[in-house]
């Protein structure tokens, strides 16, 4: 079946935006973000209007549409005419894991948008509390060979933290099990007062915790090593080889926006993103900025969905269930 829905999202995604003429926006830019105000995915959508309206010439307002995982800020983007005055915020939660799980739904469907500008990419990373015993990853797993049962504590089931959570759990063979926050903010807060003994998440979302000492980073969730934790070894390099995601946040607009729009609006992006101070405070957040146009970024979405959909099929396959945490009745809406 995941072989199935990886073909469809690798036909859907469109080889680039149409060809044609630009259109000429004449009236204000909304920018959908999927998540509610606070994480780090609103923190950079609202570092990046203000110098992207300048060279536009136009005001981008910020629209937070969250909920049902980022289907509805997806739907209302889909759903705009594609003129450039309706474009969304995208992360891997929305535009690669989405995809392989509710193809049929409009805001999920690749073939409903058009990859703009990839903004950069951020690793994820296992951390525990200060009082934990393990002082580096050899230590967490040989505490973990111990445990019956390994609470992790993450922030809903479509990042690439939850998904590499699940993936380590399997094929290492240590019982991991999801416990469900609603947020970064929150997930730390559990692991700093021991409710849980361990969190994985964007570097972004522990960054208060890792720089007071109150969080220790034991892994990172990438391929290799990540330029925002230099010291502390990738899973791909240290505990299983080749494995490892990053995750990624771009601009997407409605499908059918013409090349020369998409270009020139990733061209302000692009632009945008060399800004000394906004690098200052991207960099902050976890983002290592990198930037791909419209017909690169399309292509690396193509070429990054294998790697999705066999981290989607493990989460699905692993029998140990997530739960909600003992300090909340439910999971509510995430704030990546």
């Amino acid at each position: 079946m995941i072989r199935i829905l990886v073909c469809v999202v690798l036909l859907a995604w469109p080889a680039a935006a149409q060809t044609g003429e630009a259109a000429a926006p004449l009236r204000g830019i909304r920018l959908i973000v999927p998540f509610a105000p606070g994480g780090a995915t609103d923190t950079l959508a609202r570092l990046v209007a203000e110098p992207l309206g300048r060279r536009l010439g136009q005001a981008v307002a910020v629209e937070n549409r969250a909920g049902a995982g980022g289907l509805i800020a997806g739907e209302a983007c889909a759903r705009a005419a594609p003129d450039g005055l309706t474009l969304c915020i995208g992360s891997s939660a929305t535009h690669s894991v989405l995809p392989l799980q509710m193809p049929e739904r409009v805001g999920a469907n690749p073939a409903g948008f058009t990859p703009i500008s990839r903004f950069g990419e951020e690793a994820g990373v296992l951390v525990v509390g200060h009082a934990h015993p393990a002082a580096d990853l050899t230590d967490l797993l040989d505490w973990a060979r111990g445990q019956a049962v390994v609470p992790v504590g993450v922030s809903g089931t479509t990042g690439a933290s939850y998904l590499m959570t699940r993936q380590i759990g399997i094929r290492t063979g240590l019982r991991l099990e999801p416990v469900l926050y609603r947020g970064g903010a929150q997930t730390q807060t559990a692991v700093i007062a021991g409710e849980v003994p361990l969190g994985s998440g964007l570097i972004s979302s522990f960054a208060t915790g890792l720089r007071s000492g109150e969080l220790r980073a034991i892994l990172v969730l990438s391929p290799t090593r990540s330029a925002q934790l230099p010291g502390v070894p990738a899973v791909g390099e240290a505990l299983l080889p080749g494995a490892g995601v990053t995750t990624y946040t771009g601009l997407f607009g409605p499908a059918g926006m013409t090349m020369a729009l998409a270009t020139r609006i990733h061209a302000a992006v692009a632009d945008s993103l060399q800004e000394p101070a906004l690098r200052v405070r991207a960099a902050a957040i976890g983002l290592d900025i990198n930037p791909l146009g419209p017909m690169e970024f399309a292509a690396w979405l193509r070429d990054t969905a294998p790697a999705w959909a066999e981290l989607v099929a493990l989460g699905t396959s692993d029998p140990l269930r997530s739960r909600e945490p003992p300090s909340a009745a439910s999971p509510g809406n995430t704030t990546p």
